[in-house]
């Protein structure tokens, strides 16, 4: 059970994990700025890379807190992201920075090659490296292929 536990971890670990440092950079084909709001309104083909880590979707909304800082982000629509050998999908994400909160939402998937972590919904607290993964229509999946022991 412990083994387990800890291969959902670092599935999730890597996948997310990358240092406050590293540039955010988002692409997309259709951008607007709300000021008023701190509101910044991405749409069609949206990419965001941090380092090693991307993230795709259809729709992008990213929150600024008054200093200008990244405050939420809601991504919708064929929202997938791939980190290394670490890849994932939802139908929804967001991303709470006062939280450090990462939230896959509907059809959330985790993989890292064959290991599998599904639900409804995934909670990763980045900080605490903590994994909540909620079935609200269906039972939480987790398929974890054993590796081979070298003799």
């Amino acid at each position: 059970m412990i083994r387990i536990f800890l291969s959902i971890i670092l599935i999730l670990s890597f996948a997310f994990a990358e240092k406050k440092t590293v540039p955010i950079i988002i692409e997309s084909n259709h951008f607007e700025y709300f000021n008023n709001q701190k509101l910044a309104i991405y749409k069609k083909d949206v990419v965001v890379r941090k380092g090693l880590f991307i993230l795709y979707a259809d729709l992008m909304k990213v929150f600024f807190d008054q200093a200008g800082n990244i405050k939420k982000i809601i991504a919708e629509g064929n929202v997938r992201f791939k980190k290394g050998e670490y890849s994932g999908s939802s139908d929804k994400a967001t991303y709470e920075a006062d939280k450090d909160l990462i939230k896959l939402i509907e059809n959330a998937k985790v993989k890292k090659g064959n290991n599998v972590l599904e639900g409804d919904e995934i909670d990763y607290y980045l900080k605490e490296e903590k994994a909540i993964v909620i079935g609200k229509n269906k039972k939480v999946r987790t398929i974890i292929i054993p590796e081979e022991t070298k003799k």
